[in-house]
């Protein structure tokens, strides 16, 4: 077929609004243009195939062709034009809109806009110019929403562009429903209306209605008149329809979820399931189709409030089971799509490339050691140069600069690396699972915890082999979020008082009986009294569940994820004194942990950090514990490489060593093995593309279990790149740790981890602590979790 025979029948496929035909008529352009090495008719086809997915609502093939475009593009070979440049980037924008990544969006929508302005393209700077208010509105620059929104109503009035006037109109229309401005909202909503028609654009008639219904649901609400819902409804169907014929399911789940809302309002129980239902399903479709992971976390950030709001209403239906599995559906999902799966190595990239990252990783360990150095070799705590605090926590700013250069510069190298090398293919993921399976996980000794905190409650779920139980408590996100700061900064100020030498000086040659100094006293009486108010709030409304149960394996979420379980106090006794605790990312991972068990019996791995004396005494006591693998490897050169070498062949996988977590780009967090050049530390994102068998990865160093908590309640840290990565189970701390206590703990615990499960021995580990006076402080014993299997213990070819 020729090229113009192609080009009339697309444009027939557009009259018919035939999507499936236009993709496969522009397969057969794109064949056309790379066979005769047509790169300008190439770039235009990629654009409009992403354009067409984009449609269809698979974010991820539309992503993959607009990059492809845009990389092309990139080329001065190309000959591309600034037309098709500034639709290159505004294809973009548009793409990072619909994953709801802000911050990218802005940058490519940006570009298109001034691209625009420079070309006197008057249509083209009114559709960026709405994307741009789009990016306002969503990063809370309202103001400015509405000064551009103005300002292209005026030019597409002259311009007499109904599609245009439609989609502005209705993006006016959407801004002022949260403002319950509904006069002015479906005034906007039916002059959208009439614009879809007069352009015969579906997506705006649809998304139209979708508007009227809402604003005829809260009209209902606000008035108390009846003949509203029935207004909404009308209006609801009809969006719902038009999404299904569209083949959209994140606007039909939309419109469905608003449906739901509707019939809760009108006492209509198993007709708002049914809507819910649907919307979490269509929602589910959604997820699977956009494959890229970073897309994933972006996409649900502004979905989180859906899945709240139908387990809170399968509550109050007394629902507990499916809301129970609708909240294992909303945490952790891409971490459990990753256990298990074909890891994509840096190995594989391009080796100019491959020397690139080893110079910005130089770069940037060279800037963090400048930056930390400052702490210097304070008192007895492991890890003070690089561990005693993240970056974005550190005051300092002679440095900052350098270090921010240094991680945007590995952010775009890695994202584009990744993007480029996608499969954009869908990405299966085990089911979730439901109370039934948690029961068949969990031993007779054991209680399952899931937390669930919402804009205005915390929900427990609670599992045992014989019973499952909720509670649902009306204490807001905003209140805990201050209680848990409170207490980690309470732990801190006892931190820096043990890193005083007159203070650590005085604790650690008392004698029995002595008094405790002043001031380690004052601190331990506020940390008790926040430590007991979090227990009362957490624990205590649940006990009578759990309290004969020996072991508990909790699932926080949000801010519980920084919150040190085992020190939890009430009745006098703190947590960990009266049961084991472990940690999972949620109920579907440790089931899927389970079930991807290995039989393997590797062998006992140490390394070291000579910096730190007791690491190297911990280290060498666990070798000659185990005598189950190699010498301790301490302070070698190449570390990194060989760890990486024979990590694989782990049984357990130990760690001594400084750890630093990066906040604003986790991927980059550390652990400092050996040497100062960061192409010498281990990185988060090489972690996680090892493929692991180890039953325990410990890692010994300072805030290792610290971590930036994502959509989804994403763990984003070293500890989810080990569990990624086949670890069944990782020991990491929440604070800096001293020195000699953690060899001591290490040193006992080990001694126990053969002969009982992981979660026994590592309570067990934590009370002997307790009972040592020099050690009896939370700080020393508590930092201390243990994340994924718990009941198993080490084993090895030979103890």
């Amino acid at each position: 077929m020729t090229l113009q025979q192609l080009l009339h029948q697309l444009e027939d496929t557009k009259q018919r609004d035939d999507l499936d035909g236009q993709i496969e008529l522009l397969r057969q352009l794109l064949s056309l243009a790379q066979q005769s090495n047509n790169t300008a008719l190439e770039i235009e086809v990629l654009r409009f195939l992403g354009n067409a997915y984009q449609d269809k609502d698979h974010l991820q093939k539309a992503h993959s062709y607009r990059v492809t475009a845009s990389k092309l593009a990139e080329d001065p070979r190309s000959q591309c034009t600034p037309e098709v440049r500034m639709n290159v980037e505004g294809d973009l924008g548009r793409s990072y809109i619909e994953a709801h990544d802000w911050s990218k969006a802005e940058i490519h929508t940006r570009r298109a806009v001034e691209m625009a302005e420079a070309l006197h393209d008057e249509r083209a700077l009114c559709i960026y110019q709405i994307n741009m208010g789009l990016v306002y509105v969503n990063t809370a620059r309202r103001g400015q929403a509405c000064l551009l929104a103005d300002r292209v109503l005026r030019t597409a009035t002259h311009l007499h562009d109904h599609y245009i006037l439609g989609l502005q109109h209705l993006n006016l229309a959407s801004l002022l429903l949260p403002e319950v401005r509904l006069n002015d909202s479906q005034r906007h909503a039916r002059q959208a209306l009439v614009h879809a028609d007069i352009s015969g654009d579906l997506y705006l008639r649809m998304k139209a209605q979708s508007v009227l219904g809402e604003s005829y649901r809260l009209a209902r609400l606000v008035t108390g008149r009846r003949e509203y819902s029935t207004d909404a409804e009308h209006h609801l169907q009809q969006s719902v329809e038009l999404a299904r014929s569209l083949g959209n399911p994140s606007l039909e789940a939309d419109a469905e979820n608003e449906w739901a809302r509707l019939c809760e309002d009108r006492c209509q129980p198993l007709e708002a399931a049914n809507h819910y239902d649907r919307a979490l399903g269509l929602l589910e479709k959604v997820r699977i189709g956009l494959g890229y992971e970073e897309f994933q976390l972006t996409y649900f950030w502004s979905l989180e409030p859906i899945y709240s709001g139908v387990i809170e209403f399968l509550l109050r239906q007394n629902k507990p089971d499916q809301a129970f599995l609708t909240s294992e559906r909303l945490r952790s999902r891409l971490l459990l799509a990753q256990l298990g799966q074909e890891r994509r190595n840096v190995n594989s990239w391009p080796i100019t490339q491959q020397i690139e990252l080893n110079d910005i990783l130089n770069f940037y360990g060279h800037a963090v050691m400048s930056q930390c150095s400052g702490d210097g070799a304070q008192g007895r705590n492991r890890g003070n140069v690089v561990g005693q605090r993240s970056l974005a926590e550190d005051t300092r700013t002679s440095d900052t600069l350098t270090v921010n250069k240094a991680r945007q510069k590995f952010l775009h190298l890695y994202e584009s690396q990744r993007l480029y090398r996608a499969s954009w293919q869908s990405q299966q993921s085990p089911p979730v699972v439901g109370f039934e399976d948690v029961q068949r996980l969990l031993g007779l000794d054991d209680a399952l915890l899931s937390y669930l905190i919402t804009d205005t409650s915390i929900i427990a779920f609670v599992a045992t082999s014989e019973k499952n139980y909720f509670q649902h408590l009306n204490y807001p996100r905003e209140k805990l979020v201050t209680d848990v700061e409170e207490l980690c900064l309470t732990m801190n100020v006892m931190q820096d008082q043990l890193l005083d030498d007159f203070v650590a000086e005085e604790w650690f040659t008392r004698v029995p009986g002595d008094p405790w100094p002043e001031t380690i006293a004052e601190s331990m009486g506020r940390l008790t009294r926040r430590l007991e108010k979090l227990y009362a709030l957490l624990v205590v409304p649940i006990l009578a569940v759990i309290e004969q149960k020996t072991h508990w394996v909790i699932v926080p979420h949000g801010p519980l994820h920084r919150l040190p379980w085992a020190a939890l106090r009430g009745a006098g006794h703190y947590l960990i004194e009266q049961h084991s605790i472990s940690l999972l990312p949620s109920a579907s991972v440790g089931f899927s942990l389970k079930s991807c068990e290995s039989s393997k019996l590797g062998e006992a791995i140490f390394f070291a950090d000579p910096e730190l004396p007791a690491a190297e005494l911990e280290v060498k006591a666990g070798y000659e514990f185990f005598q189950a693998g190699p010498k301790p490897f301490i302070g070698q050169l190449d570390m990194k490489r060989k760890l990486l070498e024979i990590a694989p062949n782990a049984r357990l996988l130990h760690l001594a060593c400084h750890h630093l977590f990066d906040e604003s780009a986790p991927l980059l967090s550390f652990l400092k093995l050996t040497g100062n050049e960061g192409s010498d530390f281990l990185y988060a994102f090489e972690v996680a593309e090892l493929a692991l068998s180890a039953e325990l990865v410990s890692l010994s160093a300072c805030q290792s279990g610290r971590s930036r908590i994502g959509t989804g309640d994403e763990q984003i840290g070293i500890v989810r790149a080990f569990l990624a990565a086949g670890a069944s189970s990782v020991i990491s701390t929440y604070w800096s740790i001293e020195d000699e206590s953690a060899s001591a703990f290490f040193a006992d615990f080990y001694k126990r981890s053969c002969k009982c499960g992981l979660g026994q021995a590592l309570a067990a580990a934590q009370r002997h602590l307790i009972s040592d006076p020099r050690y009896e402080l939370p700080y020393f014993w508590a930092p201390y979790a243990l994340s994924g299997s718990w009941n198993k213990p080490l084993t090895f070819h030979q103890i």
